[in-house]
């Protein structure tokens, strides 16, 4: 007997094959030791994807092997991601591109971040991924690059003024990031690379890389004196590191976001107007993904008390 195929029973088909596809492909996560990318790594190798893990350091690449211990993941040490030759042996083979590394200035860094340098690195790794034919690219941008003070709601559409003159470090990110994101904008058209940004506001939680101390990234540090007293805080929202693993990943899964700017805050604190409606969409596939404030808390303050029960650890907050 034959059996009638309807147009929605065609989508479920469809939809189920490129689930499959998907999840046997093979994606890139660059800044693969760090607090997002760790976590993005994690995620990708829990739903059978193949991971091509880039860290600038052996000492990084030797903890990510112990933390995963994985037959699916590949790591790949290389210092700078402008040097294109490095970059061709840990690209190869892949289909989708998770670009997370970044500098993230510390509170009491006298460092400069370098935007040049930044976006170097970007355009390596685009120019990388066009010449391999990836598929998509997803990119870690920041709810800053959205930053137009003068708009009454944060959205896709507004973006920071970067202020190339600065030396204050804080601002040296949001301005690089900005021109890194404009940057990947205008090789996303000229490569014909589909690209997503993910821009997530204070990121916190517990982290994932074994003995990594739960104190160390700078936002966790931020978390940390909110609980202390948020009335002091002058952090605009909040989001769990797993649930911005998890935006990158459905970004990556998820059709027709190329071109798209997803603005990510699950906790606003009402300090600044942000539409996340990309985000609460996306979230919607996947809800057990997010993951309330007080959750990431009281997880991160679990954590910290396990580990320090361990070790013995200077960071102050």
């Amino acid at each position: 007997m034959a059996v009638a195929i309807t147009s929605k029973t065609t989508q479920v088909l469809n939809a189920t094959k490129m689930a499959i596809e998907l999840q046997t492909a093979t994606v890139l996560v660059t800044g693969a030791n760090g607090f997002v990318g760790s976590h993005v790594v994690s995620l990708l190798l829990t739903k059978g994807y193949i991971v091509h893990a880039t860290v600038r350091r052996q000492e990084a690449a030797n903890d990510l092997v112990a933390t995963f211990a994985s037959d699916k993941l590949r790591v790949f040490v290389i210092p700078d991601l402008s040097a294109e030759d490095d970059l061709d042996e840990a690209i190869r083979g892949c289909q989708y591109v998770v670009h997370v590394a970044a500098p993230v200035p510390a509170k009491d860094a006298p460092a400069a971040i370098s935007i040049d340098a930044d976006v170097r690195r970007l355009e390596s790794v685009m120019k990388t991924a066009s010449r391999h034919g990836c598929k998509r690219m997803v990119l870690t941008s920041s709810m800053s690059t959205h930053l137009d003070i003068g708009a009454p709601i944060l959205n896709e559409s507004t973006w920071f003024t970067p202020d190339l003159a600065t030396t204050k470090p804080f601002l040296q990110y949001m301005s690089s990031k900005t021109m890194t994101e404009r940057r990947a904008w205008e090789l996303s058209s000229s490569f014909n690379l589909p690209l997503t940004t993910v821009a997530p506001v204070y990121i916190g939680g517990p982290t994932i890389i074994k003995g990594h101390d739960p104190r160390l990234p700078a936002t966790n540090q931020d978390l940390l004196r909110c609980i202390q007293d948020e009335s002091r805080s002058k952090v605009p929202g909040w989001i769990d590191v797993r649930t911005v693993a998890h935006l990158h990943v459905l970004a990556l899964e998820t059709d027709g976001l190329d071109g798209r700017r997803t603005l990510a805050c699950t906790h606003d604190r009402g300090i600044v107007k942000m539409d996340c409606s990309q985000m609460k969409a996306l979230l919607a596939k996947e809800p057990s993904a997010l993951i309330e404030y007080d959750r990431t808390k009281r997880d991160l303050l679990e954590q910290i008390h396990t580990f320090g029960s361990a070790h013995t650890s200077t960071v102050t907050v």
